[in-house]
């Protein structure tokens, strides 16, 4: 009864309050000890869905596996076995602190307590002004839509977010060597990286305008964006040896869910 409870409230909570969540950009960061898998970021994500006012969350294993969209493996006992060793990374790469038992030890149906290491996350070492640049507001809706249906493709899709920051900066150019890192890949794998990436792109989870093949046989990094590409669009000319501190501007995040372009 407690769990179904717990279950009720959590899932209520969520739906009134929980639209977005703080997807911090080291996730993205190949050299970072907190640069995440496509299986963890999926976790974290879910695991937002549960999150209190004190940044608190408190779930079993089984809840977890039950509010998934899609598993991570297919087979039950592989599903479950993945769901743990994801738990135990994110603790291990600092994202999560476990208060109560590790994953690994506890029961499918035994309580967990987690919170997020926000302030290592924010890396509040540096200048205080810079902390709201650190995460990005991800739609939690994103996570459960009809066109995700795999990890790859929700941490594809937050990976372009992230760099145009929910479209509020122009197309960015990404190299397939970037893709291959940031998605745990070797970089002999790029027509398989690309063949993700090109998946996500006909499906509409990204939009992408191809480099032009230049003369002497090397191609120009392709463009993303998580809305169509105009075709005259033209990149901004880069201004060297000019530095300009940009002005923090800190918003409440007000919108529907029909407003944010996908």
């Amino acid at each position: 009864m407690l769990i179904k409870t717990l279950n009720e409230n959590s899932l209520k909570a969520a739906n009134e309050q929980v639209m977005f969540f703080k997807a911090y950009r080291v996730f993205i960061n190949p050299s970072s000890k907190h640069h995440l898998t496509p299986d963890e970021f999926y976790i974290y994500s879910l695991l937002n869905r549960y999150i209190c006012m004190d940044r608190s969350i408190t779930i079993t294993r089984s809840m977890l596996e039950q509010v998934m969209p899609f598993p991570l493996l297919t087979k039950k006992a592989d599903n479950r076995k993945r769901i743990t060793e994801t738990l135990e990374g994110l603790i291990n790469k600092d994202v999560l602190t476990s208060h109560l038992v590790r994953p690994s030890k506890s029961g499918i149906n035994e309580l967990m307590q987690f919170s997020i290491n926000d302030l290592i996350l924010s890396d509040l070492k540096e200048n205080d002004k810079k902390i709201s640049q650190r995460y990005l507001e991800f739609p939690l809706f994103i996570v459960f839509h009809e066109k995700i249906k795999s990890s790859s493709d929700l941490y594809i899709c937050y990976v372009v977010r992230s760099k145009v920051d929910n479209g509020k900066f122009p197309p960015k150019r990404m190299s397939g060597t970037y893709w291959a890192k940031v998605l745990g890949k070797s970089t002999t794998n790029a027509s398989y990286v690309q063949k993700m990436i090109d998946s996500c792109v006909e499906r509409q989870i990204i939009f992408k305008r191809s480099g032009v093949r230049k003369e002497d046989s090397t191609q120009e990094y392709n463009l993303y964006d998580i809305q169509e590409i105009d075709e005259n669009y033209k990149e901004p000319l880069k201004q060297k040896n000019v530095i300009e501190e940009l002005p923090v501007i800190h918003t409440k995040v007000e919108a529907k869910l029909d407003e944010i372009p996908f």
